[in-house]
């Protein structure tokens, strides 16, 4: 059984590690020791238990990771930025880990698993400052600007497009009824064969002229 962990545990694909309770490493596996920059455990283990330069970039993020380890017993999915210990390299990693006691109930050590997933990171921040542009401009814009999200059933609009029916943005999002059922009746059957034909794929855009009941 020992035999058979310790093979799962050098082959796992992302890092893994063991340390005693007052935290000192004392198994790294393989992808845990190439993720910081070395070729052996050894290399891994003597680095990390030489103290030195911080794991974590921001301080008080360990102090965080073991309050939660020590208060739950386990920490699941902890993303934080981290320093390879060889190279100096800022990467970010997910952790999970856990707490093992023995029979008295006493913490014998903790053990976890550290993923590299700074790509996925790195895609979220750019996916978040496109967003952020497209916001500024949709503010800045003079022009009525809607954005319906299908999924989720959400919608958002622009300054301008509140501004078009006399509303301010705050009083938009507060109507109790729904901004549709301001549209004209006699338009209405248009407007929904219009846009059920562009959602079914059959019309590239939806474009529908119609009258809407403003403020005033």
């Amino acid at each position: 059984m020992h035999e058979s962990f310790s093979t799962l545990f050098d082959f796992l694909p992302i890092g893994a590690y063991r340390t005693s309770a007052d935290g000192r490493q004392l198994r790294a596996n393989r992808a845990l020791a190439a993720l910081n920059g070395f070729e052996t455990e050894a290399e891994q283990v003597a680095a990390f238990n030489a103290g030195g330069t911080p794991w974590y970039v921001q301080p008080g993020w360990r102090d965080e990771f073991l309050h939660r380890l020590e208060r739950d017993g386990y920490v699941v999915g902890f993303v934080s930025e981290v320093m390879r210990r060889r190279t100096g390299e800022c990467i970010w990693v997910s952790e999970n880990a856990h707490v093992v006691r023995d029979a008295a109930g006493r913490v014998d050590y903790h053990e976890g698993t550290i993923e590299d997933v700074t790509a996925r990171v790195r895609q979220e921040a750019l996916l978040r400052d496109s967003e952020r542009r497209w916001r500024q401009a949709l503010d800045s814009s003079g022009d009525g600007v809607w954005e319906w999200n299908i999924a989720e059933g959400s919608e958002t609009f622009s300054p301008g497009f509140a501004q078009l029916y006399g509303f301010t943005p705050e009083e938009l999002m507060a109507l109790p009824e729904p901004f549709v059922s301001r549209l004209h009746p006699d338009d209405d059957a248009r407007r929904r064969r219009l846009l059920d034909e562009h959602l079914a794929g059959r019309t590239a855009r939806y474009v529908s002229e119609h009258r809407f009941r403003c403020k005033d």
